[in-house]
């Protein structure tokens, strides 16, 4: 299930909607900690039904993580960022592998330099080239 409550009321009528598909019954819950008591509240404007709110009993409401519950988002987007490039030079160096069979390979450490989208065309048209040659040579 989600862990996160939606920012907006809407969001939260969709997840709580899919709870009970095709007619069926199902129920919705969600937690709502103190510093999202405003967000809740307005989420509970929009519905305007009855929502029940349950506390825990054995539940420490006070304690706090010894570090976040979650990566934070620059982070995150570092990690995407990087993959992204890893992908993009992998990529290249198929190509690269490609080019070879040419006899036009890119040296090793120039390779990361067309891993980029239009490093990437770049090679392609190289193929293409090469593909081009060789059919015109047989």
């Amino acid at each position: 299930g989600v862990v996160d409550g939606p920012g907006v009321p809407d969001h939260y009528i969709h997840r709580a909607g899919r709870t009970g598909r095709a007619s069926a019954q199902g129920e919705a819950f969600t937690f709502v900690a103190p510093e999202e008591n405003e967000s809740w509240r307005s989420i509970q404007k929009v519905v305007q039904v009855p929502i029940a709110k349950r506390v825990l009993e054995d539940f420490d409401y006070d304690v706090v993580p010894a570090e976040p519950l979650e990566v934070p988002i620059q982070e995150r987007l570092k990690a995407v960022r990087e993959s992204n490039r890893l992908a993009k030079v992998n990529s290249a160096r198929k190509h690269n592998l490609i080019l070879k069979k040419y006899g036009k390979m890119i040296p090793t450490q120039e390779i990361e330099s067309y891993a980029t989208r239009k490093g990437l065309e770049k090679l392609k048209e190289m193929i293409e080239e090469c593909r081009q040659a060789k059919a015109g040579r047989h």
